[in-house]
């Protein structure tokens, strides 16, 4: 009897010896692990960042502890930790992890390994307070809020000058480009010399620079960044979750995105650039939207409509000084322009990759363009008939000339011929859709 108890406390020592034991963490599934649990970390996390429900810490991990697909040993990797909060279930939590295993794209921040787990030293043994922790690859690049606010920009970026201006017109067109190109991949998949930006959520510390080298709502918990939330997320209770995210919520963010972008190539960073754009913003006290009490001021951009769409004929009268070398400014504006517009008249993430595509590439050939339009577009859900007041893909290309092939393709993708209303503003009618677009 002696000998068996003593047996028994001994497996018991040798099972809470290894909940504490770092583990050997992979790409391949998602890992749960006791409150007592040991990070395989070889130095303390650095905090990096702060988002609405995460916290983002610069870690490494201990030799051999990590085997992930794009991974070097003793690299640094980007450590998110999210707090299971009441009223949140650990499907709701694991809805991102399970996307972002199932996408690879280049300019998706990749998933190294996910696991839940408590606090490494808990206060009590018998700690149930859990959290989601997701290693993505470190960015020594930085994130897009340093970029867009460095205090002199980087690099030749910065400079004035013809030279240094086109070269800042090519950074931004392919970033932007990334970034659309990353959504459009994301929403179908729903259904060296540049840096490359990726997408490892919508948000300002949430898109990074990589140099070469479904949420519940609280104040504290939003979706996505406050300044770049569309109008409709806003709405009243009664209009549904449908009503307030998907497709149209990232487009209107992207949208965003794109117009500080645009107002670093024209600007780079000087007072007058994207501070005198915040500055107007802050100036305008006609709020339409109930956002967080604490938002003061209110720089977001559904808050703020009639200043954004000044902004956008301030950055057109600015290219209109050199029209030739800014026709490209024009067409990415009128891009933007369709993306901040009310829900069912926003555009798809895909024409936004082939549109920013086709500018980056003027040259590209007839065949070229055919074979990359046929990759990126996406079938209609449902025929649009001239009683649907919404936006309809085939319905602008004809509107902008675009040549029959063009139509061809988007007809057999199940676009019909059908008219669409166009808005003349930013979202000053209201919408009585018929269904989810």
């Amino acid at each position: 009897m002696v000998l068996r108890r003593s047996l028994e406390k001994s497996s018991e020592a040798i099972v809470e010896a290894g909940s504490v034991t770092p583990p050997l963490l992979s790409d391949e599934s998602l890992f749960t692990f006791s409150a007592a649990f040991r990070y395989p970390f070889v130095q303390q996390p650095i905090p990096c960042g702060k988002g609405a429900s995460d916290n983002v810490y610069e870690v490494y991990i201990a030799k051999g502890h990590l085997k992930a697909a794009g991974y070097k040993e003793g690299a640094p990797v980007a450590c998110k930790v999210r707090r299971k909060e009441d009223g949140i279930t650990w499907e709701m939590m694991l809805r991102e992890v399970e996307a972002l295993r199932a996408r690879k794209h280049e300019n998706i921040v990749p998933l190294f390994a996910s696991y839940t787990a408590g606090w490494e030293d808990p206060f009590t043994t018998t700690a149930q307070q859990e959290y989601l922790h997701m290693l993505f690859q470190f960015s020594s690049g930085g994130d897009m809020e340093a970029w867009l606010t460095s205090k002199e920009g980087p690099g030749p970026l910065a400079h004035g000058g013809f030279v240094h201006r086109e070269i800042r017109e090519q950074y931004v067109f392919k970033a932007m480009h990334d970034l659309a190109s990353g959504l459009a991949y994301i929403h179908r998949e729903i259904d060296g010399g540049m840096h490359i930006w990726k997408i490892s959520n919508f948000g300002k510390p949430n898109i990074i620079i990589d140099d070469g080298n479904g949420m519940k709502h609280t104040n504290d918990n939003e979706f996505g960044t406050y300044e770049y939330q569309p109008p409709e997320y806003f709405a009243g209770p009664d209009a549904g979750y449908d009503a307030k995210h998907g497709r149209p919520f990232d487009v209107y963010s992207l949208g965003c995105i794109f117009l500080e972008l645009v107002t670093i190539l024209l600007y780079g960073w000087v007072q007058e650039g994207l501070p005198e754009f915040e500055r107007q913003r802050e100036a305008n006290t006609i709020h339409e939207c109930n956002g967080p009490a604490n938002k003061t001021p209110d720089i977001s951009f559904h808050n703020n409509r009639r200043a954004v769409e000044s902004w956008i004929d301030h950055l057109e009268r600015k290219a209109s000084h050199d029209r030739d070398s800014y026709d490209r400014v024009f067409q990415v504006l009128e891009l933007i322009r369709d993306m901040l517009e009310e829900r069912l008249f926003r555009l798809f993430a895909w024409e936004i990759d082939i549109e920013i595509y086709s500018m980056l590439h003027t040259d590209a050939s007839e065949a070229y363009m055919k074979m990359r339009l046929t990759q990126v577009a996406q079938h209609a859900t449902q025929p649009l008939t001239v009683l649907d007041n919404r936006h309809n893909p085939l319905q602008r290309v004809k509107e902008m000339g675009r040549p029959n092939w063009w139509l061809d393709i988007l007809r057999s993708y199940g676009w019909t011929d059908s008219s669409s209303t166009k808005r003349s503003s930013l979202g000053n009618e209201e919408l009585t859709p018929s269904s989810e677009y």
